[in-house]
């Protein structure tokens, strides 16, 4: 893994981005006081790349990043790895604060800044430790409010305050804090990615023995087939099964822990199987947990290689090559060369297949509901309901057919603009005439 170090902003952006600022302030000497520009951390600067743990915490709660090896993770989700981007922007920023002006010591004034203590009730401020390998506290900090416009020499500017120290600053910068742990979260929290195009066939084994296949006969077929259809059944449309084979082109957590952590205990999984035409095989378990409210669905992903179901395409037959005796019994059609199999290498998968695993073994994902439900559908799922028999009473609700039928084909209504009402059955008797006699 390439080395991911935090001073790529150390020895430029730090000139640049405060050049027009600084350069008409002279330098603090060692016994000045602290004044504008001054580094709100003297050194750090310089230490950048020593951080290897972060500390972050609000009214709500905290959480904590370390870095092992190259790589940073969150330390509640078992290391699982977090956004590296995220990490840097946060270390280098509160390197990068200098002084712009004194702003109150008095605690009652904090308030109006967002700097009073996190343990504090409402209190709208973020907290957060540097530390290095070793444990040391390079630096702790309160971040507050950000300035509304920017200041001298077009500076962002915001509210700090050293944890422990009642003096508050405007200093230089600005940053928002994601205060929930899994959206630090590498990758977006992605699972796995496998396009449609790539898969061949996929089967899902339910716990009441039930099986739902879907495949393709060749990758240039249109939709996706459905296995063993029931005598006289019908897909609810062509490539109903699609979705099927594409639930894992964007597959997304919602938690994740490692696998060991997770209790599973007595839960019988819906397994489903995606195989591609190379040879891939990816086998998903969904776990359901609880009812309601509590409802929850745990998911694991293993990948692994199976050689024999790697496609070979047929030959295609091609018409005879040219001869001035066409009438040769030996001109016969010769078949035209294809590509022999579909997809990468069986090297290639297999080390796909390494890296899926090394991402993906450890952990238990937590999905929602409705990503859980693409893993778990069945053959009646891909059907039409079946029409009712002829002369079938009306179910609850559905209107009578003298009531609710549709006119026959070819019917139509005259309508001459003005509502006659219905018309009647018999025409109406002529009234008697009066003759003048009573």
């Amino acid at each position: 893994m390439k080395q991911q170090t935090l001073g790529i902003l150390v020895v430029v952006a730090v000139a640049a981005s405060t050049a027009a600022f600084f350069a008409t302030r002279s330098e603090p000497t060692a016994t000045a006081e602290v004044k504008s520009g001054d580094k709100l951390f003297p050194g750090l600067v310089d230490r950048v790349n020593d951080v290897a743990k972060v500390e972050i915490k609000n009214k709500d709660g905290g959480f904590v990043v370390v870095k092992e090896g190259d790589a940073w993770g969150l330390v509640d989700k078992g290391g699982y790895p977090v956004n590296f981007d995220k990490v840097k922007e946060l270390v280098v920023t509160i390197a990068q604060m200098a002084i712009v002006e004194k702003k109150s010591a008095k605690p009652e004034n904090h308030a109006a800044l967002d700097l009073t203590d996190v343990d504090v009730k409402d209190s709208a401020a973020t907290q957060v430790k540097l530390f290095d390998r070793a444990g040391t506290e390079l630096a702790a900090i309160l971040i507050g409010k950000a300035r509304v416009t920017k200041g001298f020499g077009g500076q962002y500017a915001m509210y700090a305050r050293k944890l422990g120290d009642p003096q508050a600053w405007e200093v230089t910068g600005r940053i928002w804090i994601d205060g929930t742990a899994t959206n630090w979260l590498a990758e977006n929290r992605q699972v796995a990615k496998l396009e449609k195009s790539r898969v061949h066939m996929v089967e899902t084994r339910h716990a009441d023995g039930t099986t739902l296949s879907v495949f393709k006969n060749v990758p240039e077929d249109q939709a996706f087939a459905v296995k063993d259809l029931p005598e006289g059944a019908e897909l609810k449309w062509t490539g109903v099964a699609d979705a099927t084979a594409a639930a894992l082109e964007y597959l997304s957590f919602e938690d994740v822990a490692p696998r060991a952590s997770v209790d599973l205990t007595g839960l019988t999984p819906t397994q489903t199987t995606f195989t591609t035409w190379d040879g891939l095989v990816l086998d998903v378990k969904v776990f359901e947990q609880g009812t309601g409210d509590d409802a929850k669905s745990y998911m694991t992903v293993e990948a692994s290689f199976d050689e024999s179901k790697r496609f070979k395409k047929p030959a295609a037959v091609g018409p005879p090559p040219p001869s001035e005796t066409p009438t040769d019994p030996a001109a016969a059609p010769t078949p035209t060369p294809a590509d022999e199999f579909v997809g990468q290498s069986p090297e290639d998968v297999k080390k796909e297949v390494d890296a899926l695993n090394a991402k993906l073994s450890k952990w238990t994902y937590t999905v929602p509901g409705y990503t859980a439900a693409n893993f778990k559908k069945t053959v009646k799922d891909m059907l039409k309901e079946p029409a009712a028999p002829e002369g079938t009473p009306p179910s609850d609700g559905e209107l009578p057919t003298e009531f609710g039928a549709p006119p026959a084909e070819g019917a139509h209504d005259e309508h001459d603009g003005h509502d006659h009402g219905a018309e009647p059955t018999t025409p109406p008797t002529e009234p008697e005439k009066d003759d003048g006699g009573n």
